[in-house]
């Protein structure tokens, strides 16, 4: 289920990011946004801009870390500007406008693949400390399971009310049999925790850039 944005005010941003007054805001409003409104942004000079409005702060503050973190690294947006969250405003990061078009099944090849699998594996190279959020200060958890264990808890409790109590107590009784696997994996590293085609963007046969990391974090 898809959540509703709330109602932005563009011209709120335009100001705190001293974009010109003729600066168009158009929304991008597809299926896989989910936790942010997004908007690409013509300056009068030409250039276009992606806006990301993080209605959660913990998502901007996500945002801001993990796309200055991989700058070097991987294929990512560069940030312009940011608009940290505040008593009227929600936060907001201006980043660099990546053409291209979302990954489809249709657009995959061999070589696109590759380079997906290998930027997946340069963030996952990224070894940690623990189990965790890396930017909240909060002492990270060397255990796997206490780390993995509280998250599902906290993915269930979400689901009360939309899943029958059936389905929520096998779901339940499945992760608690399974739990000892966890004790095989390998040592804590960054993840994105949402890499799929829609946060994939491909530009002429080839990649180009991996989007949204609100989600990402120590795992």
């Amino acid at each position: 289920m898809r959540l509703a944005m709330p109602v932005i005010n563009t011209q709120k941003y335009q100001e705190l990011l001293s974009l010109n007054e003729n600066a168009l805001f158009i929304k991008i409003d597809h299926d896989e946004g989910m936790v942010a409104t997004v908007y690409k942004v013509l300056e009068h000079n030409g250039r276009s801009c992606i806006l990301k409005v993080c209605e959660s702060p913990f998502d901007y503050a996500n945002e801001v870390y993990f796309l200055g973190y991989f700058s070097k690294q991987i294929l990512v947006p560069k940030i312009i500007s940011t608009v940290p969250p505040g008593a009227e405003n929600f936060g907001a990061v201006l980043m660099e406008y990546l053409p291209g078009d979302l990954l489809t099944p249709h657009t995959i090849t061999k070589e696109i693949a590759f380079e997906i699998g290998k930027s997946l594996a340069i963030i996952h190279e990224n070894k940690t400390n623990g189990f965790g959020y890396l930017n909240r200060n909060l002492e990270l958890s060397p255990d796997p399971i206490l780390h993995f264990k509280a998250k599902f808890e906290e993915g269930i409790d979400e689901c009360k009310g939309h899943l029958p109590k059936d389905t929520i107590l096998k779901s339940l009784n499945y992760f608690n049999d399974s739990l000892k696997l966890l004790e095989q994996v390998d040592g804590p590293c960054i993840i994105h925790r949402d890499f799929r085609p829609g946060n994939i963007i491909i530009h002429q046969n080839t990649l180009r850039g991996i989007i949204d990391w609100s989600s990402a974090r120590s795992g």
